[in-house]
């Protein structure tokens, strides 16, 4: 079930809404749970066993290490290997596979076994959910639970369950204990989700299509490639930042503050800058948790480039069981070796004006998109040659193509605001009852819209 569905936006979520608050408050986190239960099992029900598993590994396993007056390692490390045991054999057996059966059986050693294995919805988002709260108990950062409801509650809470934001148990604690209703609450919560609809559905969706088309091509030539690749940039952000609004605005109207997710990523003056911007919780999780304790810049410079590396790698391969995100893994994580080694207060790059400055970044976001977007590295290079006009300087094909589909103004008008435009979380800083108007127009529209739309995707599923 997806947020930008007919169930979901006129059955599930009116009559899950409604039902909590009927509910008296302390069967609230239950019936939360069986709603999120339901919303997850909707499309394929085998898969919410392994919510069940990794939900009572880590309960279990924190309950054994708080039974001793200094936490044990045992729990923590049977936790870790669980969590990213079922990630790495659902999401990285095939790959796994792909690359080591042709070694194999150029060794005449035959092959390991072949599994068609579909990849849970979410399992990237919750696994790493639940396991953070181990680690963060084992470090002494927030106090374990003994209700099992309520943990179960937060793992599968379902507004941010399959997409992000990833939320820590540290976040949430208090809230699942303790919330109270608050009309003011409610109404930015409203205000994000019908923000974050409107932008899955009116900008995401709109130049996704033309994204597809360009990215589809055998031969991309110049134009082509250059605007379906900013058409692809500006998918991904409001595609995805979308989902996060309306995930933030479900727990608002719920009683749940879940972190912010993305703060203007393409008005950032560097990639470091960049990636304080974008998939924030992202950012934070493998910074707290990969980063940090391979011990991040506390050692030599090697060593902390080494970190960096490593980080980053362990960053695409979250994206994705495929070269492709490991490559694009590891761009970033050059670009971030090449500014820590040139950065220095009063050069070059820093007295350049903004616009180019943001510019060059935003090109350089763009490239690393391609072998993001392609389904394999040839593909990839394939259309890197689109971008040189090694295939040709001819005209925007995609023009006519887009005539019959949406608007010309959509991809213009995405990328002004991307670039100019204040995001979802200083507007809400704005947010008044009678200054609402704009958003519900907005919301209609994207009603009336989505109904005309065969074309709906979220492409943090995948992931």
């Amino acid at each position: 079930m997806v947020f930008t569905s007919a169930i979901f936006l006129y059955a599930f979520f009116p009559t899950t809404l409604l039902v909590y608050y009927l509910l008296p408050r302390k069967f609230q986190n239950a019936f939360l749970l069986l709603a999120s239960y339901v919303f997850y099992a909707w499309s394929v029900p085998k898969y919410l066993v392994l919510i069940l598993i990794s939900t009572l590994i880590d309960y279990v396993c924190v309950l054994w290490m708080v039974r001793t007056s200094k936490p044990t390692k045992i729990p923590l490390f049977l936790s870790i290997c669980c969590n990213l045991g079922l990630l790495g054999f659902f999401k990285y057996y095939g790959f796994f596979l792909e690359n080591v059966n042709p070694i194999l059986k150029s060794l005449d050693l035959g092959g390991l076994p072949v599994w068609n294995l579909v990849l849970p919805v979410g399992i990237s988002f919750y696994t790493f959910q639940s396991m953070s709260y181990t680690i963060d108990v084992y470090r002494g950062r927030v106090k374990p639970t003994s209700h099992l409801i309520d943990f179960a509650c937060f793992v599968a809470l379902f507004p941010q369950l399959v997409a992000g934001p990833i939320v820590r148990y540290v976040d949430i604690a208090q809230q699942l204990r303790e919330r109270k209703p608050d009309l003011s609450v409610f109404t930015v919560g409203t205000w994000f989700f019908m923000m974050g609809f409107s932008k899955k559905v009116l900008l995401a969706n709109q130049v996704g299509i033309l994204a597809d088309k360009a990215f589809a091509l055998a031969q991309p030539q110049l134009l082509d490639s250059w605007v379906g690749l900013l058409g692809y940039t500006m998918q991904i952000y409001f595609d995805f930042s979308g989902y996060s609004d309306m995930a933030i605005g479900l727990g608002l109207m719920f009683g749940f503050r879940f972190p912010f997710n993305f703060d203007s990523p393409y008005q950032a003056q560097s990639i470091t800058d960049f990636w304080r911007r974008w998939h924030m919780t992202l950012s934070t999780w493998f910074r707290e948790f990969v980063y940090i304790p391979l011990g991040g810049n506390r050692h030599s410079q090697g060593r902390t480039m080494f970190n960096l590396v490593a980080t980053f790698f362990l960053s695409g391969l979250w994206h994705g069981a495929s070269w492709n995100f490991v490559i694009w893994g590891l761009y970033h994580g050059t670009f971030l070796l090449l500014e820590r080694a040139f950065r220095h207060r009063g050069g070059l790059w820093e007295r350049l004006p903004r616009w180019p400055r943001q510019l060059l970044i935003l090109v350089i976001v763009m490239l690393g998109w391609v072998v993001f977007r392609a389904p394999d590295m040839n593909q990839a290079l394939n259309y890197y040659q689109g971008l040189l006009g090694l295939h040709g300087y001819g005209p925007l094909t995609l023009i006519a193509f887009w005539h019959d589909h949406a608007p010309l103004f959509f991809l213009p008008l995405a990328t002004l605001i991307a670039l100019l435009g204040r995001n979802s979380n200083h507007l809400s800083e704005t947010i008044r009852p009678h200054s609402m108007w704009w958003v519900f127009l907005l919301f209609l529209l994207a009603c009336i819209e989505l109904s005309n739309q065969g074309y709906n995707p979220f492409l943090y599923f995948q992931f």
